[in-house]
């Protein structure tokens, strides 16, 4: 382009006409859709945007609807918190873990007990249960092992024995944050069990307890979390959706029980996954403080006097869901992207799991490290320092307010629906949320969502893990079952692994023709391919004919053979290659990629399948595994 045009074209303003005829220069009479991409919301992602999709304009950080943050300073004095969680069933070795956390930066809890004295679930026609609540502190004790308080069997969190211990370790009152965990519909509901006569024998507890901290600002009682939900693959809307009328059903029962309304909204709290997908983790945490702003004003909450009230606090957990087993390092990636979109989302604390949490999360080396991941991104990477990052971004204000668009109108359908107990207890929720995890399933098995290490840059030797046992922090079973999208994949892993073990695991011959450089790009998509479900590529190298070929797929020792070249040396060899090692007793023949108008001939000739982009991998692994006698 001559020089006086670039000049002539960046001078100025950019002008959205004139990008527009650029672009179509670009597509040649493309339909401009396709630069269009769709969340798992059915929310569309639009290649631009302007100053005219900056809807949120005037709202500072702190002020009702809380978009851009609880408070102008940040989530908690400039910085979230740093939680961990302690759930091992010993005391003592929960006590040790504790401690270590504490020592090591954490400046927030979890802990898992196993309380039977504070609550009950019931079912029907049955005897109670106990029903886990989830006590978290923030803020902890001075940094000095010796001046904690140690955890002990019968601590009760919210009690006086919890004031004594604060008081001995020094605190103030504005450093005593806590939250008994207490979710009586999300526990009841994920069990498969929210029967009326055991959620108000909860919320019946409940209110015992939010009457028993009263005046005490910084306890509260109720965590609606949501993680669960999301670990059955449900995305942003999807999972934002169930926590609105889950609070709602909180404030109702908690008003019918006398509980004033400022009171009420004090005591709950949120807690809400977060995977790697950055935007979408930022827009859930800005949309989920201004639904539940909508949510306390629609109780009649008048957020101008009152804003302390419906300015719930929003804590984040890295999603099960998008850990893997095999190659666990690639996890330290997804929970930092994760704990970033969290902290500029504002997030009021973090929860990022070990990379081991799915072997049973018992190193110590590695909740170090998922602890400094956010202390190195609060103390060297500055993210604290800066208030709602994301204000002003033309394309996250959009994505916030759209997501809040979608998410409020499916409140508003399980509202109508007769609330969120209906629609857990008439399987509706679950089926959509399976739906929506079905397709991601889908998009995992075709590798259009990729999960690197898993599906992508497989290390079929890999050295796993010792595992642990598996967590105890959340059910996989329910009407909301853990997905986590590598495990189809691991499957097939580790039943090569096991075979491996005993003798030869299985193997593919990669029937390179022509030179290097005509067969690397199909061969490393095909041994990336196949690697991915544990079946060992056997690379044969240049072969300059097809006896060649035959001798070096007999030294492979398997009847698997895929052939790997450009598309000019198929039109030359590919069916000779085909018939050859056919003859020789290949017993199944793919071929990489689509050669086009040849397939019916290459058939002809004895290739059996097109390995290519979009081909469902794990259905192609079965039919492989079927040709050698095992399947897992």
């Amino acid at each position: 382009m001559p020089p006086s045009q670039t000049e002539a074209r960046l001078d100025g303003p950019a002008d959205r006409d004139e990008w527009m005829r650029l672009v179509d220069g670009v597509l040649k009479g493309a339909p401009f859709d396709r630069l269009r991409s769709r969340t798992y919301d059915g929310l569309v992602i639009e290649p631009l945007y302007t100053a005219e999709d900056h809807t949120i304009i005037g709202e500072l950080p702190g002020q009702p609807m809380f978009t851009r943050g609880r408070s102008a300073l940040g989530p908690v004095d400039g910085e979230w918190a740093v939680r961990v969680v302690v759930d091992h069933a010993d005391p003592a070795e929960a006590n040790r873990r504790l401690l270590a956390d504490l020592e090591g930066g954490a400046t927030s809890m979890t802990l898992i007990l196993n309380t039977s004295h504070v609550g009950h679930r019931y079912r029907r026609g049955g005897g109670p249960r106990p029903w886990r609540l989830r006590p978290t502190a923030r803020r902890g004790p001075p940094r000095h092992g010796h001046d904690r308080p140690a955890l002990r069997a019968g601590f009760r969190p919210g009690s006086d024995d919890a004031r004594r211990r604060g008081d001995d370790a020094g605190l103030a009152d504005h450093q005593r944050h806590g939250n008994l965990g207490a979710d009586p519909l999300g526990t009841l509901g994920l069990a498969g069990d929210p029967a009326p006569d055991g959620l108000r024998t909860a919320f019946d507890e409940v209110a015992r307890w939010v009457r028993r901290t009263a005046g005490q600002r910084h306890v509260r009682v109720v965590e609606v979390d949501t993680t669960s939900f999301a670990d059955a693959g449900a995305p942003a809307a999807p999972a934002l959706a169930p926590a609105t009328p889950n609070g709602a059903a909180v404030l109702r029962a908690l008003l019918e029980r006398g509980i004033p309304l400022g009171d009420a909204l004090d005591t709950v709290g949120f807690t809400l996954a977060v995977d790697a997908d950055v935007f979408a983790g930022v827009a859930k945490f800005r949309a989920a403080r201004r639904l539940w702003t909508h949510v306390a004003e629609a109780f009649g909450s008048d957020t101008d006097t009152s804003a302390d009230h419906s300015a719930a606090p929003f804590s984040a957990r890295t999603t099960r869901r998008m850990m893997t087993v095999r190659d666990p390092w690639v996890n330290i990636l997804r929970g930092t992207a994760a704990c970033f979109a969290a902290a500029v989302g504002g997030a009021s604390s973090v929860t990022v799991d070990p990379l081991d949490h799915e072997l049973g999360g018992g190193d110590d080396r590695w909740r170090r490290l998922a602890r400094n991941t956010q202390l190195i991104l609060q103390a060297e990477s500055s993210i604290a320092r800066v208030v709602d990052p994301a204000g002003g971004s033309y394309y996250l204000e959009r994505f916030t307010d759209d997501l809040v668009t979608a998410a409020w109108e499916r409140f508003v359908r399980i509202e109508t629906a007769g609330g969120l107990a209906s629609v857990l207890a008439d399987g509706s929720l679950a089926r959509q949320v399976g739906e929506v995890a079905d397709r991601r399933a889908d998009n995992v098995a075709t590798r259009r969502d990729p999960v690197t290490g898993v599906t992508e840059f497989p290390d079929v030797h890999e050295q796993p893990l010792p595992t642990a046992e598996p967590p105890s922090s959340s059910a996989d079973g329910g009407p909301f079952p853990l997905r986590r999208t590598a495990t189809p994949f691991e499957a097939f892993r580790d039943a090569a692994d096991r075979e491996r073990r005993v003798g030869r695991g299985p193997r593919v011959f990669l029937a390179d023709l022509g030179t290097v450089a005509q067969h690397t790009a199909r061969a490393t998509f095909a041994k990336n391919l196949f690697e991915a479900v544990g079946i060992e590529a056997v690379d044969g190298g240049p072969n300059d004919d097809d006896a060649h070929l035959v001798a070096a797929w007999r030294g492979a020792g398997t009847p698997l053979a895929v052939l790997c070249s450009s598309d000019a040396l198929y039109a030359e060899r590919a069916r000779g290659a085909a018939a050859a090692l056919k003859a020789a007793g290949v017993r199944w023949l793919g071929l990489a990629g689509r050669p086009g108008d040849d397939e019916d001939a290459l058939r002809a000739a004895g290739v059996d399948e097109f390995v290519s982009t979009g081909i469902d991998v794990l259905d192609l692994a079965r039919r492989c595994r079927r040709v050698i006698g095992e399947a897992p």
